[in-house]
């Protein structure tokens, strides 16, 4: 296999060779990183296809081990080191708050406390994402259940629910910055948040890709400008 990428990393130097770089993300990642990264990289490699994906992590790095994918952009888990044949690399810390559409901000107070999350109709996804298991793990250890209010796949869904002043809802910042001033609020906690990390992973033999690396870089510069604003 890696005699075979070699081979392709000559041809992919030619100016018209064409490509496909298949990618799992989660949507919101899809919708807020690649596909600003996909609109300039395409301009200067019109003939380099993507096929974008969404799924788990355990299933995303399944389909990457067996060669059914070539680059994996999602939240970090600690046991995705386990991999001997995956490189891993962190890429950008996230933050995670509360928003409350602008009309419903006086029924809320100043500042929530964190173990007094659920006397609200909390907005979440499922226990399994990052952001959901961080507070749940808090909650655990002040002997809090968590039980929200509405269980959602997406950070897309998340920000419609609350338009529709159904509660307050879970959701990195970086998603939903550009609608605060016109549509939502932070509600922010006491304590905040523990911050999570995206990451990006892809087969160690996969460095013989010349155009696969361009990519990465390209995706390192968009994320490079991020900052976590209070």
């Amino acid at each position: 296999e890696a005699f075979e990428n070699v081979e392709e990393s000559f041809q992919l130097r030619e100016e018209n060779y064409e490509y496909t770089i298949r990618i799992i993300a989660n949507y919101s990642i899809i919708k807020n990183v690649l596909l600003h990264v996909i609109e300039h990289f395409t301009v200067k490699h019109p003939n380099i296809r993507f096929e974008l994906d969404t799924c788990r992590y355990d299933i995303a790095f399944s389909k990457l081990r067996d060669g059914e994918c070539d680059f994996v952009l999602l939240n970090y888990h600690s046991n995705m080191e386990y991999y001997s044949d995956i490189v891993v690399q962190k890429l950008y810390p996230m933050k995670d708050v509360f928003i409350v559409s602008k009309n419903r901000k006086n029924q809320y107070p100043d500042k929530i406390p964190l173990k007094d999350i659920c006397h609200y109709p909390v907005i979440c996804k499922e226990e399994k994402a990052v952001s959901t298991a961080n507070l749940i793990s808090y909650l655990k250890e002040q002997n809090q259940e968590f039980l929200p209010k509405y269980i959602i796949n997406t950070d897309w869904l998340i920000e419609e629910y609350v338009k529709h002043d159904m509660g307050i809802g879970l959701i990195a910042y970086e998603f939903c910055q550009d609608e605060l001033d016109s549509l939502f609020s932070i509600i922010p906690t006491e304590p905040e948040l523990p911050m999570r990390e995206i990451c990006y992973a892809i087969r160690k033999n996969s460095v013989y890709y010349p155009i696969l690396q361009e990519f990465i870089r390209t995706v390192k510069e968009e994320v490079s400008s991020y900052e976590i604003k209070d």
